[in-house]
């Protein structure tokens, strides 16, 4: 999935190479007996997404959460989010992967396309409606990157009353409000891993210093992913995978950690899914 990291990663790479491309062409993929615009569009028409971005340039691309933001000068713009999947760039005469459901074919022969694997949403917007989004605060979403995201805040979402029988690992990886974005798999396994909690730890039990040095990690992680590309599970714009690594992980199982010596393992939470550590680090 795109996660935070790699939606801004995605942002910044179109803001760098696709801005002033002008748009011939703006199409929403059917697929055989169910519809793309059912599945995964929220039942935009194919007609207004093309009258809404046809002849219309690229003027702006941002991130806010797992969210791609995408500006024309027509006053209209694209918003792309959980996209469990890719955003790709395809070059003028180069072929395209699978039958995307959205499609901007720029007047050059290029294209800019979503192709989820599994899952992934999208909205048409007003521009000033995507800088409201861009602009605006939830105190109940958490964001690492954000300078609201403080220790003071962790705490404050750690000591509510619903989390009062969750582990740590349960608090920082809720996808949903209240959270943390952008702590999906690999990167809650790795601000753990750095902040040296045992993900069985009740939230609640967490000291003063095990709280900050939470915080730090998750700063920490967040930061390196982004400037690393993003994880090397998923894809750039140009289908490059990403640069960043976790200390744990399948990969790293059964390899010593390189802060104390004992072998990275995997520990049983409950769930789908597997989760990495180092026992001689996080201790329970």
């Amino acid at each position: 999935m795109i996660d935070m990291a790699e939606a801004r990663v995605i942002a910044d790479q179109i803001a760098e190479h696709l801005l002033g491309k002008r748009i011939a062409g703006a199409e929403l993929g059917e697929k055989k007996k169910r519809s793309y615009r059912d599945a995964y569009l929220l039942r935009v028409k194919p007609e207004v997404f093309r009258e809404r971005l046809e002849g219309t340039t690229l003027s702006d691309a941002y991130a806010k959460y797992r969210h791609v933001c995408l500006e024309t000068d027509g006053g209209a713009g694209m918003d792309v989010w959980d996209v469990y999947g890719k955003i790709l760039y395809i070059e003028a005469g180069a072929k395209v992967p699978g039958n995307p459901p959205i499609t901007l074919l720029f007047d050059d022969g290029s294209r800019l396309i979503v192709l989820p694997g599994v899952w992934g949403a999208m909205r048409l917007a007003s521009n000033e409606d995507l800088r409201a989004f861009r602009d605006g605060s939830d105190a109940e979403i958490l964001d690492a990157t954000s300078e609201a995201f403080t220790i003071e805040a962790l705490r404050g979402l750690i000591v509510r009353d619903a989390f009062q029988k969750s582990t740590v690992k349960e608090v920082i990886a809720r996808h949903g409000s209240p959270g943390i974005v952008g702590m999906m798999g690999a990167y809650n396994q790795e601000a753990l891993y750095r902040a040296r909690i045992h993900p069985k730890r009740k939230a609640k039990t967490l000291s003063d210093d095990e709280l900050a040095a939470l915080h730090g990690a998750i700063q920490g992680v967040v930061r390196d992913a982004i400037a690393a590309g993003g994880r090397g599970s998923e894809r750039d714009l140009f289908d490059r995978p990403g640069g960043w690594a976790p200390t744990v992980s399948r990969a790293t199982e059964g390899t010593p950690c390189p802060a104390c010596g004992a072998l990275i393992a995997e520990v049983k939470l409950g769930g789908g899914g597997k989760y990495y550590m180092c026992p001689g680090c996080q201790v329970l």
